[in-house]
């Protein structure tokens, strides 16, 4: 298990709840060793004692206030808001970059035209994957107050991080069991080719997980074609044996390709995948 040095997040002062921390690890299974920071925001009144939920994310330099021009979800916000409803859990996102970024949230299937972001590098979607489980699941259980048990945990994000969320879901169903599919970008790979290899997937290995898909409706949206994405992850979820209760298809013509857009959708989505 790799050491880490835990440190306070240098914007504290811009985290209006809870408490955010960050550390660095090396991506082990990538030949290169490429380094990521992580970042985890902590509930209100965490003392390292009482236990709770945990919720992995991706592209977490987009999720919190650092008092640059860049849009930001600003998570810490939206969790008073669950909070407030009575849900409490540990946030624990990844870093991302624009070198990498293309390749690492992309499921290992052949790569379409529309892809534009992999930089003549090859889909590395699984190995990313496995960084998350066998890499930073364990750092995390070991250093920060979490239950265990995939009903504790979920996984999520948007564009890139929508698909390959949905992605380790379906890969990992022992460890999870909350998926958040925000504007998925499977117009990236062939998905023909994915659910085909999926037919000999035993489909009930992911009952009982439940996944919040969303698609918003602006240019960007229709370029990605994230309607068709989200609408494909949900009907063969639905034709696979998953029932009403554990996915949820929200479509909405005003919402972006943005992050202000997945910021006010996050509230209900958390909700719902954490309510019980």
């Amino acid at each position: 298990m790799q050491d880490i040095n835990i440190k306070d997040y240098e914007h504290d002062d811009l985290i209006k709840y809870g408490k955010l921390v960050t550390f660095k690890m090396t991506m082990k299974p990538y030949e290169d060793e490429r380094k990521r920071t992580i970042r985890v925001l902590l509930p209100e009144g965490y003392d390292g004692k009482k236990k709770y939920p945990v919720f992995y994310m991706h592209d977490a330099q987009m999720l919190f206030d650092d008092g640059s021009e860049f849009p930001k979800w600003k998570l810490d916000r939206e969790m008073r808001k669950v909070h407030d409803k009575g849900i409490d859990a540990l946030i624990v996102a990844i870093d991302t970059d624009m070198k990498h970024r293309g390749s690492e949230l992309c499921p290992n299937y052949p790569p379409t035209k529309a892809h534009f972001m992999l930089r003549e590098a090859s889909p590395s979607g699984d190995t990313y994957a496995k960084f998350l489980v066998d890499e930073l699941m364990p750092v995390v259980k070991e250093n920060f107050a979490v239950l265990e048990g995939r009903e504790n945990t979920g996984v999520g994000g948007a564009s890139m991080g929508g698909m390959i969320s949905h992605y380790i879901a379906l890969k990992y169903p022992e460890l999870f069991s909350k998926c958040m599919v925000f504007s998925p970008a499977y117009s990236f790979i062939e998905w023909d080719t994915m659910v085909e290899d999926f037919k000999s997937y035993d489909f009930k290995r992911i009952d009982g997980i439940r996944f919040y898909i969303l698609s918003g409706g602006n240019e960007v949206e229709r370029n990605l074609k994230t309607l068709d994405s989200s609408v494909k992850c949900y009907e063969h979820l639905m034709a696979n044996g998953v029932d009403e209760e554990h996915v949820i298809l929200v479509t909405d013509s005003r919402l972006l390709h943005h992050e202000s857009s997945w910021s006010k959708m996050f509230e209900d989505a958390f909700t719902y995948l954490y309510e019980k």
